[in-house]
């Protein structure tokens, strides 16, 4: 088991050739363990069933990753789930299924963040059996499974993937924009492939640097960009106070004064 990531299990009982189902995936970490362990579903009539039981050109409607090396039974099996993939298989055939959202669930059974996959502007429903996966928003809790391409209300994140040139399943990373609470961007995560940007990287090129910036900074950024120009809000402040504030900085306005009060126009009281 020296060097193994996964292990694809696939179900082959009364098929024939190419007919065979992926039945789970078990993934391994560097020492051997399996980490976690990915069930794969299938639409049969109106039913979700595991691969046994499922027609030579059934479609994957669903994938549920347990913790550990857990094989959840059904599809509605939640004990030590970590996610929960949709996939939306409308009027598709075998192997055209789109990733819809994917729920990503905490130890307690909670979903924690939803991340909805978009082809171009479109959701998995509205596009072709071919499209590339152009971006990913991820909301809070279990937000978002209706969004549009544009919804910021509950963003977590959003990745854009560069596909230019590309075909299904070569998408690249660029990068990834975090969201605070009020819909702002605190950091833009962009990644590189050696020293290029997705846009210059092969279809299979290792991703080996992420350099994260603040706020929506970044974009732009080659791999040894270390510092983004943009406007501070020092510049805002008066320029007396960006005087004193820098010690480096010449003084060269006019001293403060305390101003003398003005002279008293009443005549003082008399001491008793």
């Amino acid at each position: 088991m020296a060097d193994i990531k996964s292990i694809t299990y696939n179900d082959v009982a009364g098929r024939q050739k190419g007919e065979e189902l992926t039945n789970y995936t078990a993934n391994y970490n560097s020492v051997g363990q399996v980490t976690s362990t990915a069930v794969y579903f299938y639409a049969s009539g109106s039913d979700i069933v595991r691969a046994v039981s499922a027609g030579a050109e059934a479609l994957n409607v669903q994938v549920n990753t347990y913790r550990n090396n857990y094989i959840g039974a059904t599809a509605a099996t939640l004990a030590n789930i970590k996610s929960i993939t949709y996939n939306d298989i409308t009027n598709r055939q075998k192997g055209e299924e789109l990733t819809n959202y994917t729920a990503n669930y905490n130890s307690l059974g909670q979903v924690t963040t939803t991340a909805v996959y978009f082809y171009g502007s479109d959701r998995a429903a509205s596009a072709a059996a071919e499209a590339l996966n152009t971006q990913v928003n991820t909301y809070r809790l279990s937000s978002g499974t209706d969004s549009s391409v544009a919804t910021l209300d509950n963003i977590k994140s959003i990745t854009y993937n560069n596909t230019t040139g590309r075909q299904k399943g070569e998408e690249l990373t660029d990068y990834t924009q975090n969201y605070n609470t009020n819909k702002e961007v605190t950091t833009t995560a962009v990644y590189f492939y050696g020293t290029n940007r997705a846009s210059a990287a092969a279809a299979e090129a290792l991703n080996t640097q992420i350099n994260t910036y603040r706020l929506g900074a970044g974009t732009g950024a080659a791999v040894d960009t270390m510092a983004i120009s943009r406007a501070s809000p020092i510049t805002t402040w008066p320029a007396a106070r960006r005087a004193r504030s820098s010690p480096t900085t010449p003084q060269t306005t006019t001293p403060w004064v305390r101003s003398p009060p003005p002279p008293s126009t009443s005549m003082p009281q008399a001491r008793t």
